[in-house]
């Protein structure tokens, strides 16, 4: 409830609008008769000669209302609609700045990850192929050893060092 409208018994400022238009005390229970229009809407008192609640901004007079729209000169309308439109328009553009700005978050968000994962993707392959490096070394390191150990550890065949020429 408006806060100007007060129990003429208690004083309080929290009155409830009743079906017959006066207004309850929530705390004494005393009823008074409503200063001004009553929103159909939201129940808000509102002041003498208010065409607009305060509260929710709903039409108190619907008939007077009809009749100032309509008899409006088309300039006034033009007006009232280009302001409108361009409030309109500041919201929409305000709304589409908001989702692009979360869509590149979104984005940059999405990139960091790859990298991520084709950082990590190029950690595996290293230590795969320093494995693979490391177990060829021992294969060939064996095959050398295995191949002096058949060969009586002398190297070739059939070669000495007393048969070379110099």
């Amino acid at each position: 409830m408006g806060s100007e409208y007060r129990c003429p018994a208690c004083g309080n400022t929290t009155l409830q609008p009743a079906p017959d238009g006066t207004l309850v005390c929530v705390r004494c229970g005393a009823v008074s008769v409503a200063e001004g229009p009553t929103c159909p809407e939201c129940g808000e008192v509102n002041p003498p000669g208010a065409r607009y609640c305060s509260a929710c901004g709903h039409v108190l007079d619907l008939v007077g209302h009809v009749v100032e729209t309509r008899l409006l000169s088309s300039l006034e309308q033009r007006e009232r609609i280009r302001r409108q439109a361009a409030m309109l328009k500041e919201q929409a553009e305000a709304a589409s700045e908001e989702r692009m700005r979360r869509m590149w978050e979104e984005e940059k968000e999405r990139l960091q990850a790859l990298a991520q994962s084709k950082a990590e993707q190029e950690r595996q392959e290293r230590r795969l192929l320093i494995g693979v490096i490391v177990f060829a070394t021992l294969v060939m390191v064996a095959l050398l050893a295995w191949t002096l150990l058949t060969t009586g550890g002398g190297g070739a065949p059939g070669v000495t060092p007393t048969s070379l020429p110099f």
